[in-house]
């Protein structure tokens, strides 16, 4: 992934709770808010945070986060567009998607495509703490052209349908110290067509 340079910041943010949480903070942020009428908004905009600092009793890691975004909302028909959100972690993660949400304030529909992800394994894991120890674990997973579609109900997924898409493993390595089990380098690639979830069971592959 390109890395972008280092946005001025323009605002600062931090909070302290009383378990001794402190996070601190520098936000550089460009937000456009534009509307056609009363019932039809457009929303967009990108933030990125600097200089984070996360501590409880000592520092913790801290990655930076972005987003960039441009969506649309009419609330006659309800419709939420969203063109382009793009997220980001750290330095090795990244999601881009698109899509739209129709009916929000009821039962929603929502169709998305999940352009790309890509997940940098051993950063993951290093930021949740290493649940894995002793064992060590990296590579690179990347999820494209992944369409989604699906109803929710009461707040709930009553159906998902997942058209096409793709799912790979690059460099994969794992290491356990404790034992003689060692992955140097796999890589594994699946592809996605017609799986169907109704109430998260699986019904259609």
């Amino acid at each position: 992934l390109k890395q972008s340079p280092e946005p001025r910041h323009n605002l600062t943010f931090s909070s302290r709770s009383g378990a001794g949480l402190e996070i601190k903070t520098a936000l550089a942020g460009d937000i456009n808010l534009s509307a056609r009428d009363i019932k039809h908004i457009g929303f967009a905009g990108k933030i990125q945070t600097t200089n984070s600092q996360i501590k409880a009793g000592e520092l913790l890691l801290s990655p930076e986060i972005g987003a960039e975004w441009d969506t649309a909302l009419s609330l006659q028909p309800e419709l939420l567009q969203i063109k382009n959100l793009m997220l980001s972690l750290g330095k090795g993660n990244q999601v881009k998607l698109a899509g739209e949400i129709s009916k929000f304030s009821a039962q929603p529909d929502f169709r998305l495509n999940l352009q790309e992800a890509v997940f940098n394994l051993k950063e993951i894991l290093e930021l949740a703490g290493n649940p894995v120890k002793p064992a060590t674990v990296d590579g690179i997973l990347k999820l494209a052209n992944l369409e989604v579609n699906g109803h929710l109900q009461n707040s709930q997924p009553e159906m998902i349908a997942i058209s096409k898409g793709s799912i790979a493993i690059d460099s994969f390595s794992a290491n356990y110290p404790q034992s003689a089990a060692k992955i140097e380098g796999a890589r594994l690639a699946v592809d996605l067509q017609d799986i169907k979830l109704e109430n998260l069971a699986l019904r259609q592959v």
